[in-house]
């Protein structure tokens, strides 16, 4: 009798792992929006603020910086529409980690473009572009996919020499509203 009720309780705690795994795997992405939820502020003041000690840019036209998240020497800020419903969304990053262009390019990129704020997207590469951005070469990549509702989306993710160190930038829209006369000013407007 004692041998059945010791091999129940084995199975018993060999379950809890498994079904751990399994609600992670379920409700994971919920579990995760809810953190990031969270995790950002919506204060404009202070967003304006961290973005400013970032970089220097012209912000678009109908645009205002909407929040921020701050954590372990990782600052990010969003930038979106007054009207949220309409553009697209530019996000400035300083990872607090040492980066040069070429590191951000081929081993981080993939990591910017799944998170962005709240939302998260599945993009690859689509094209490359070299350019001249705040006095040093740069690597524009543009990615293309969906976000997490299916809705087809193009992101631009570079990086750049900042104001306190390298920063990240990522600018992610719907496929049919994408303005590259928008991305193209504020590129430009960085300094």
């Amino acid at each position: 009798m004692k041998t059945s009720i010791r091999w129940n309780r084995i199975v018993i705690l060999a379950l809890i792992p498994v079904l751990l795994c399994l609600c992670l795997v379920i409700f994971g992405s919920t579990i995760g929006h809810e953190i990031r939820k969270l995790a950002w502020k919506n204060d404009p003041v202070k967003a304006a603020e961290i973005a400013r000690s970032l970089a220097s840019y012209n912000l678009p036209s109908g645009y205002h910086e909407k929040s921020y998240f701050q954590t372990m020497g990782i600052s990010q800020v969003i930038l979106a529409p007054l009207d949220s419903n309409d553009g697209m969304t530019i996000l400035l990053v300083q990872p607090g980690m040492s980066l040069n262009d070429e590191e951000i390019a081929t081993e981080m990129e993939d990591a910017w473009a799944k998170d962005v704020g709240l939302h998260t997207y599945k993009t690859s590469l689509a094209t490359n572009e070299t350019t001249f951005l705040c006095g040093q070469d740069a690597t524009l990549s543009y990615r293309e996919g969906k976000d997490e509702t299916g809705q087809a989306v193009r992101q631009l993710i570079t990086g750049f020499y900042g104001k306190t160190g390298w920063t990240v930038l990522v600018i992610v829209g719907p496929m049919e509203s994408w303005n590259q006369n928008l991305v193209d000013e504020f590129l430009q407007s960085l300094n």
